[in-house]
């Protein structure tokens, strides 16, 4: 299957600036295939175009350490404003994660009081990273609009990603005449399977109505 360029990462959360489909809708495109469709979701590839959003905050690993961090439309990059040759390069995947969190008081990490806090996580490589606003000179209201807009906006890339990678199709809840293994069908539509740490596969799948105290969910290699 064709490959999706996606981004390297050590360790390790609006308004979007414009909309960013277009930076990715050239290399996307689906063509004929034989079988089903197969991605990379590798982490070391390349970003694609100009970042999204640019801006200050502090990545927690052992300490809070101040970095650049850049928003791509297909990944992120960070490094120390201490070290900066040691860049971080990650590409997001459908199987990514964004939110807010926080410490319990009980943590060993109590100097979280002055950050507003939010994770990324990459669930098939158990890989998370956290980032914080500094709360800084200004009010607790103006962190969490910040860190508000650095989620939005890296959910939203997580969201152009995950929909660059379905063919042109609509989700059908009605039978395919003259096909009678359709007939009990709920809905049918592509699913995006994660084979294991370095490959997607998006699927056609379909999932019948219950019989027995089982439904059935049909898997389609072409």
């Amino acid at each position: 299957g064709r490959l999706w360029p996606c981004a390297q990462a050590d360790d390790g959360f609006t308004d979007m600036p414009e909309a960013p489909g277009t930076a990715i809708e050239e290399h996307v495109t689906p063509t004929p295939t034989v079988g089903f469709l197969c991605y990379s979701a590798a982490v070391d590839q390349p970003m694609r175009g100009n970042p999204l959003l640019t801006g200050t905050l502090w990545h927690l690993t052992t300490q809070m350490e101040q970095v650049t961090f850049s928003l791509y439309v297909n990944g992120f990059r960070f490094a120390s404003d201490a070290s900066p040759d040691r860049e971080v390069c990650h590409s997001l995947t459908p199987f990514s994660l964004v939110r807010n969190c926080n410490f319990p008081a009980e943590s060993n990490h109590r100097d979280l009081d002055n950050y507003k806090m939010f994770k990324l996580s990459f669930l098939a490589r158990n890989q998370f990273f956290y980032f914080g606003v500094a709360i800084g000179g200004g009010s607790v209201g103006e962190a969490e609009r910040a860190r508000s807009n650095w989620v939005v906006s890296i959910s939203d890339a997580m969201r152009i990603v995950t929909l660059s990678l379905f063919p042109p199709f609509h989700i059908s809840c009605q039978p395919v005449v003259h096909v009678p293994s359709t007939r009990t069908r709920l809905v049918a539509g592509y699913l995006i399977h994660n084979d294991d740490q370095t490959t997607l596969s998006v699927l056609y799948c379909e999932l019948h109505g219950h019989r027995k105290a089982c439904a059935e969910m049909v898997v389609y290699e072409n």
